[in-house]
């Protein structure tokens, strides 16, 4: 079984409406299933898939009509997360939970959200992202 992987993202909110892509990969293969859960604020499920499509119904309400994965690319081993209009209350630890065939696998990613750091809003979000593998 692969190592799990941990991103460190920091965010710097800007725009209200910010988004930003946690990252999750996996080995492709048939019967894929993936599930995201915000950790920190007390293991709320943030994203759902089964089945070849979204299983949003146990989706924690801070989260709904906010995530989105990249459907076209999950035959690729794609299982990275969209999230949209990013709030300080995403800050925290994110599990990106894969599993197929053959293969089950666990990724964590920590989110730092930091408001409003620059009231100049033509420029462009800062995103500084670092890896660090286990």
């Amino acid at each position: 079984m692969k190592e799990s992987v941990c991103f460190s993202l920091f965010v710097f909110l800007i725009l209200h409406s910010l988004q930003c892509i946690l990252p999750c990969s996996f080995q492709v293969d048939t019967d894929v299933i993936i599930h995201w859960f915000q950790l920190t604020a007390g293991d709320f499920c943030t994203h759902s898939y089964d089945d070849n499509q979204d299983q949003l119904e146990h989706q924690h309400q801070s989260f709904r009509n906010r995530t989105s994965l990249f459907k076209d690319q999950i035959s690729t081993g794609n299982a990275s997360l969209q999230l949209t209009g990013v709030k300080v209350q995403d800050e925290g630890t994110y599990q990106c939970c894969t599993s197929t065939m053959t293969e089950n696998d666990n990724s964590f990613i920590n989110v730092k959200v930091d408001g409003m750091k620059n009231t100049n809003y033509n420029k462009k979000p800062l995103i500084n992202s670092s890896i660090h593998q286990k």
